[in-house]
């Protein structure tokens, strides 16, 4: 890249984008994955990093968390504003944050270390505003999958398509040239671990049409260590403080059995 990213490249088109984007239905797997994996955040302080148009800072708020939005571009931070005034909006980079240590319970990251120049400063920032034993959810376009992989999204969603023609298309992109650097499921696992969170759970995904469908079928060839080579897109769950240890692959499936008898003793 010939020239470094500033705030005057987040314009009112790149917000366009972005919304465009989300109104036609292509970030409902991220949707499914935020809502899913957070759990109860109520009266939880709760950081999005990199807030865009907001559309999870607002989910977070209501669900009873106390939001606060930070994002680098003032044209997103307006937008935000103006869509819920309750959000409390911050104007900063996620590789200074201007907060204390052990401040927020979780800590949001979507779509955001492909943005910055400083990677492990973002993490090393996240690790320290966050509480002990707090969590972060990271999600970050994924390099490296396998060929085979990228056909079968391109055949699914070409055929898809051509049946359901009401189906949602990536139209409106969010500019390549926003990216400084991507990185692969095996690069940020690296460097969270080498930042001592334990990875709580991880897994790719896509935002092809009727994902669960195509994550079933992908699953039946991508299994253990594989999945990281299955999407297009990765996630980490992670918690503050952990040791390089094994990821806990059944974390979700333990979440959910949890709220299942919290709601038969209520």
């Amino acid at each position: 890249m010939n020239r470094r990213l500033g705030i005057k490249d987040y314009t009112p088109k790149h917000l366009a984008s972005y919304i465009e984007k989300y109104r036609s239905g292509l970030i409902k797997t991220k949707e499914i994955i935020v809502s899913s994996i957070v759990g109860d955040i109520k009266g939880k302080r709760v950081l999005d990093i990199g807030c865009g148009s907001g559309v999870f800072s607002n989910y977070c708020y209501n669900q009873g968390a106390k939001v606060f939005s930070l994002d680098f571009s003032p044209v997103m931070l307006k937008f935000v504003k103006q869509t819920n005034p309750n959000l409390n909006i911050i104007q900063a980079s996620g590789e200074d944050l201007c907060f204390r240590n052990e401040y927020f319970d979780v800590i949001l990251a979507l779509d955001v270390i492909e943005h910055l120049y400083k990677p492990k400063q973002l993490l090393k920032e996240i690790s320290r505003t966050l509480k002990r034993n707090g969590t972060t959810l990271l999600i970050t376009p994924n390099t490296r999958v396998f060929p085979a992989s990228k056909l079968f999204s391109l055949i699914y969603s070409r055929i898809l398509y051509m049946i359901f023609k009401s189906l949602p298309r990536a139209r409106a992109r969010t500019h390549k040239c926003m990216h400084v650097k991507e990185y692969s499921a095996d690069e940020m696992e690296h460097f969270l671990r080498h930042a001592y969170f334990r990875i709580l759970t991880y897994d790719t995904f896509s935002s092809v049409p009727l994902f669960n469908i195509a994550d079933k079928l992908m699953s039946m060839f991508f299994r253990g260590p594989l999945k990281k080579y299955k999407w297009n897109s990765v996630y980490f769950y992670v918690e503050k403080g952990g040791r390089r240890d094994k990821v806990d692959v059944n974390f979700v499936q333990k979440r959910k059995q949890k709220n299942y008898l919290l709601k038969a003793k209520s």
